[in-house]
């Protein structure tokens, strides 16, 4: 259940790590790791049952809980203080990603922390080779105008949707890890 590159972001982040008490992850898995975690698996309901057989074989019921929700109607789920969108928002266009972040930004608490794993463009548009290799990708296999967004892209975008963009974290690792905190 553990995404291991976004537990090494948090590791490398002690703000986004202890701000959080109950985390919304709107992919699938974090928190096996941080025991003083309690967590919110949100996907689609095919995924949530899986989720809660996972959640009982291992024990973990009185931390987590999974609950199904459409990512482009929300709502998404109330109660946490750190939402996670793993490798999401690259796979839609610019005005489904405010659509989502609105949701984020209805479920969390003014002060809450958003959490987004995806791999950053530099503000010139370069960056690694994988991140512009994927770039090239999300134009051509999902929905129109998907793609890999620059820094300043992010900034904007989460000022837009209610969102106070605070950093970048760039591990050596597949994503990075951008900061936001609801105003």
């Amino acid at each position: 259940m553990v995404e291991h590159h976004v537990a090494r972001l948090l590791e490398r982040d002690e703000g986004a790590r202890s701000a959080a008490s109950r985390f919304s992850d709107l992919r699938f898995g974090i928190g096996l790791r941080y025991p003083h975690l309690r967590g919110i698996i949100t996907d689609m309901e095919p995924v949530c049952i899986v989720a809660r057989e996972q959640i009982e074989a291992t024990g973990l019921g009185d931390r987590f809980t999974a609950v199904a929700a459409d990512l482009m109607e929300g709502p998404y789920p109330q109660g946490a203080d750190v939402i996670l969108l793993g490798h999401i928002l690259h796979d839609w266009s610019d005005d489904t990603c405010r659509r989502i972040l609105h949701h984020c930004a209805t479920a969390l608490p003014s002060g809450g922390a958003l959490l987004i794993s995806e791999s950053v463009l530099a503000n010139d548009f370069s960056g690694s080779t994988v991140a512009r290799i994927k770039d090239l990708l999300m134009l051509v296999a999902n929905e129109p105008g998907a793609r890999e967004w620059s820094e300043s892209e992010y900034e904007s975008l989460l000022n837009e949707t209610g969102f106070q963009f605070s950093h970048v974290v760039r591990p050596d690792a597949p994503r990075d890890l951008l900061v936001a905190r609801k105003r």
